[in-house]
């Protein structure tokens, strides 16, 4: 086959090839490309208009139509001869380009490196429920999505005799959303484990002497760890277009922050200098030196079993750092100014469930405040036994 350039010029073509591609737009494109003696990459206008892709040249963007996702995009010139996972001159990047398994998105064929598996023993009948109606643009965005895992191998159709409803959750710090199983009912079900998620003031002697900081983003971390086959049933979603059933752990179930948590235990064992609370990981070091001699120590175990990371979502290499709510450097672990704004400006409650929040805020950061069981007993006692809340100024006193 010959092709035919802009100018006229021909192109040899040598062979095609399937290939999957994430661009970034919560689903992966599978597509036959042409193997030709072009020095650049080329993702043709078929390509485009079988996915409904909009270039957005103005705005630097690649707008996906049926999802209304967009991805920003660095316009470039013909001088581009490669695609890279990782941007960027930072030692920290240089050193990612030596793991770039650890920066490829996951591949339907993706093998699976370690033996843990997600269970869900329940203790009574199955569980069942009716699809929930979505708004449109939800709709488009959850059968983008299920598409996407079924692509990958995460998720297939079911006959399953459970069926939990489709719930659609907002991401964080973002105008998306994330379709994931409205699993109450069979969470209710469902015998729990144990098994405990760390607190990051437990890391806290570990941090005497750092100064230099990494977090690590791990991408569709729950989705490396595959449901035991004798409880996939269980996990199945109706949704407006089908009944679904995943094969790979997913949020909402109630245990499986738990695994997770137990697997990534495993994958860090022995290395202090990490810290890991689910999917998030942070590094800690005493100099930029030995930083990357402990990046490097991860990087080799989150290939050895098989865990990706965003290089985009990651902070390298930094002498502060938020994390899980809290600001780490090498004073150690303080409250975030603007959490601790919200509290000194909450309004006086007048709710119980107002009365309630602010609690919640105030029991996030109580240990940076002497005597804090003392301050909270009469709201705390308060609280005790109420049934039905009045208004009383008094009792905020």
């Amino acid at each position: 086959m010959t092709l035919s350039a802009a100018n006229t010029s021909p192109i040899h073509v040598y062979t095609t090839q399937t290939l999957s591609l994430d661009l970034g737009l919560r689903r992966i494109f599978q597509w036959t490309f042409l193997v030709g003696n072009v020095s650049t990459p080329i993702i043709g206008a078929d390509f485009l208009y079988n996915f409904r892709l909009v270039p957005d040249i103005s705005k630097q963007a690649l707008l996906d139509s049926e999802t209304n996702i967009k991805c920003h995009c660095i316009l470039g010139n013909s001088r581009i001869h490669s695609i890279k996972t990782v941007s960027g001159d930072s030692v920290y990047h240089e050193l990612l380009r030596k793991f770039p398994d650890i920066t490829k998105p996951p591949r339907p064929d993706q093998e699976i490196k370690h033996s843990v598996v997600h269970y869900i023993e329940t203790n009574s009948r199955p569980v069942t429920a009716k699809a929930r109606r979505l708004a449109p643009d939800r709709l488009r965005i959850a059968k983008a999505e299920f598409e996407n895992m079924i692509t990958l191998g995460h998720m297939r159709p079911s006959k399953s005799n459970y069926a939990s409803p489709l719930h659609m959750v907002p991401k964080k710090d973002s105008t998306e959303w994330r379709p994931v199983g409205d699993y109450r009912a069979l969470n209710a079900q469902t015998i729990k484990d144990n098994y405990s998620v760390p607190n990051i003031l437990d890391f806290t002697s570990n941090l005497h002497g750092t100064k230099i900081y990494s977090h690590i983003d791990l991408v569709k971390a729950y989705h490396q760890i595959p449901i035991n086959p004798d409880d996939v049933h269980k996990s199945a979603i109706i949704t407006p277009f089908g009944l679904f059933e995943s094969t790979r752990m997913q949020f909402g179930l109630c245990n499986a922050a738990a695994t997770f948590q137990r697997f990534i235990d495993e994958v860090l064992r022995n290395l202090p200098f990490v810290f890991a609370f689910v999917d998030d990981i942070l590094v800690a070091s005493s100099s930029p030196e030995e930083h990357l001699q402990h990046l490097q120590i991860l990087f080799t175990r989150l290939q050895q079993y098989g865990l990706s990371l965003k290089p985009s979502k990651c902070i390298f290499g930094v002498t502060t750092i938020k994390f899980l709510g809290f600001k780490v450097s090498e004073s150690g672990i303080e409250p975030l100014s603007d959490r601790v704004d919200c509290i000194l400006n909450f309004p006086q409650p007048t709710t119980l469930t107002q009365l309630r929040r602010f609690l919640g805020l105030f029991n996030f950061y109580r240990r940076f405040v002497p005597k804090a069981a003392h301050l909270l007993a009469p709201l705390n006692k308060f609280l005790e036994g109420i049934k039905n809340f009045k208004k009383s100024k008094k009792s905020f006193l």
